[in-house]
């Protein structure tokens, strides 16, 4: 596994605005997951999602899971369109990354 940590998706939302990428050790074609967090919007963090990850590399699927700003300190919608932004910065390094992508994302 290969395990790229803090990457910047979103460089206006501080720690908030950051993912893990967490990659098989064969990447080349490789699918990938965004996964977010769960805490109703205003508590986690993209750490959570570690044994989610690791599960999915060990299947050969890439996972990169996003941090994303919280409430009550942000206001709807920008806790949703944090994970969105880190969706589509999550595609650019599939593809710059030689793994992936298939589409836009599955709410």
């Amino acid at each position: 596994m290969n395990l790229i940590e803090n990457i910047i998706y979103h460089p206006d939302a501080g720690e908030h605005g950051t993912m893990d990428l967490y990659r098989p050790d064969r990447q080349a074609g490789c699918p990938v997951v965004v996964a977010v967090h769960g805490g109703g919007w205003s508590a986690g963090g993209k750490e959570q999602q570690a044994p989610l990850a690791n599960a999915l590399v060990r299947a050969g699927i890439a996972c990169a899971a996003v941090n994303h700003r919280l409430a009550p300190q942000y206001r709807y919608p920008i806790a949703c369109h944090d994970p969105a932004a880190g969706y589509w910065s999550a595609t650019a390094s599939a593809t710059s990354r030689t793994m992936k992508s298939r589409g836009p994302p599955l709410y």
